[in-house]
């Protein structure tokens, strides 16, 4: 990937895997700070923010991987079902539409 970065530097879809690549190989602060870098650009992005997240507690920054986590539900979407897929009544809305 390092590779690919130098011939297209500002791609953001090879410094992700990158830092996927490197969180892999235990090499928690160079993932840390391309992830960070990204999330700071893209912040409202919940998947990205999520793999930063599980690379921070990985890398033992429990507190600050929740935080991030955290964060996650405040971008989501607030809907009838929230995150979990259940309705407001505590049902699946998937039971519901096969009837």
């Amino acid at each position: 990937y390092r590779a690919l970065l130098k011939e297209s530097p500002d791609e953001i879809t090879i410094r992700l895997k990158l830092a996927d690549v490197l969180s892999w190989q235990k090499k928690y602060d160079e993932s840390l700070a391309i992830f960070g870098e990204a999330v700071k650009q893209n912040p409202d992005d919940i998947h990205l923010r999520r793999k930063y997240a599980f690379v921070l507690i990985w890398a033992g920054q429990h507190e600050k991987g929740a935080e991030e986590l955290k964060k996650t539900l405040d971008i989501a979407p607030k809907t009838d079902s929230g995150t979990t897929g259940a309705s407001q009544d505590g049902k699946s809305p998937r039971k519901e539409e096969g009837k």
